[in-house]
């Protein structure tokens, strides 16, 4: 076996491959295209070996295109005789359903020849002075399975002569706050190089020794405001009796996306349409994944916007989708209240009720509710009965008034290619 002065190791990961977001096939071919730019950027970067810590897959049960999308790219690595580790994430599979299901999409890629798949277990690669830890995807339990994994093979952490790198697919509190497993609680392990997934940004510890790539591709609106993505070289180099860590950020383009909010203040909804389209209007570019938040209060509380015709504006862009988030200021806030009167004022407001009827709406929905929850009634066709009853008295409720008074609409609207 060759010592190596300095050991290069490329690390990606969340590749989620096969991921249809948006409805969209177009996204499908995002997220390939994404991982296979990873890819050749560490493959041109010399890497000696390849780690990648979960969710290769989006699906446990991944669609045929997806399983194509990653033999695909691990060939890429195979050809160049560049060996491949991963391990399970939790859109992968959970440890239940792979045990259930005799072993999962990552078992098959193993048996293909394409990965070495480490599953809460450890390996020696050859000719490379390193030692891999594999530790699949456990959520709250992670921190007490690392622990476990640990304890049964303690002997090889306390073995300096290889460097340990341990791939693991988790949140850290310092990523995450409120998270059960601390940045200090992993550091204590004394791993020299923690390869970890599952958060989706680029994350690097105080150490250098905790490193996260992020995904491939955007999954969540929320990392749009880095917009290109990342995968990282390591540099492992043996210094006396511990090893020196150098961790490089490889980044490349993806699909635009721009994401923006709009505080309108108290507004009626023509106008807010208005702002909106402008707005729209003026991001709107070529083949983008655009969201745009409505947020303020609307004068009046029977109209509201119509996020789908705002959306229809763009006319570059592959999606968009507008989020309106409006409260209405056209009800003025009243204290000392009862329920009784709130009904009614819903009633009256959002339905259109006539004002003479409004009690007795407000009598039939007291008295359905009771009758659903089987306050001392029979529960029989009570709700139906009373609905006859009713019908007598109100004649809005027999002529179905409501009907146009009372449609909602939709707070939400997209558009993209596929709906």
């Amino acid at each position: 076996m060759s010592t190596q002065e300095v050991i290069k190791i490329g690390q990606m990961a969340d590749l989620h491959l096969g991921f249809r977001q948006y409805g969209l096939f177009e996204r499908v071919e995002d997220f390939w295209n994404a991982a296979r730019t990873a890819s050749q950027k560490l493959i041109d970067a010399e890497v000696q070996l390849v780690v990648i810590p979960g969710d290769i897959y989006n699906d446990k049960r991944p669609y045929p295109i997806a399983q194509r999308h990653a033999m695909r790219i691990l060939q890429m690595f195979k050809e160049k005789d560049i060996p491949v580790y991963v391990t399970r994430g939790n859109h992968d599979a959970s440890y239940a359903w792979r045990e259930r299901q005799g072993g999962d999409s990552l078992d098959i890629l193993n048996d293909l020849g394409l990965v070495h798949y480490i599953n809460d277990t450890v390996v020696e690669p050859k000719n490379l002075n390193v030692r891999i830890w594999g530790l699949g995807y456990y959520g709250k339990a992670t921190g007490s399975k690392l622990v476990d994994l640990i304890e049964q093979n303690h002997e090889l952490l306390e073995d300096k002569s290889k460097a340990n790198i341990l791939l693991l697919h988790a949140y850290l509190d310092s990523m995450i706050e409120g998270e059960d497993l601390s940045e200090y609680e992993l550091g204590i392990h004394n791993f020299d190089y923690v390869a970890i997934g599952h958060y989706h940004k680029w994350w690097v510890s105080g150490s250098k020794r905790i490193v996260c790539s992020g995904s491939t591709e955007h999954t969540l609106s929320s990392d749009w405001d880095e917009p290109k993505r990342s995968a990282a070289v390591v540099e492992l180099s043996k210094k006396g009796p511990s090893w020196h860590i150098v961790v490089n950020r490889l980044r490349y383009n993806v699909r635009p996306k721009i994401a923006r909010i709009l505080d309108l203040g108290l507004i009626d909804a023509d106008h807010a349409m208005v702002t909106a389209k402008d707005t729209l209007r003026e991001i709107d570019e070529d083949k983008a994944l655009i969201r745009l938040e409505l947020h303020g209060k609307l004068k009046d509380v029977s109209r509201s916007v119509d996020s789908r015709e705002i959306a229809n504006t763009a006319t570059k862009a592959l999606h968009v989708r507008v989020i309106d988030m409006f409260d209405f200021g056209g009800i003025a806030i009243k204290h000392d209240i009862s329920v009784d009167q709130v009904m009614a004022e819903v009633f009256k407001k959002q339905f259109n009720i006539d004002n003479s009827e409004t009690n007795l709406w407000v009598a039939l929905a007291l008295e359905a509710k009771d009758a659903l929850l089987g306050r001392g009634v029979d529960h029989g066709s009570t709700v139906e009965k009373l609905l006859q009853d009713y019908s007598n008295r109100i004649p809005s409720l027999s002529t179905d008034k409501t009907q146009s008074g009372g449609k909602r609409t939709s707070k939400r609207g997209s558009r993209g290619k596929a709906n």
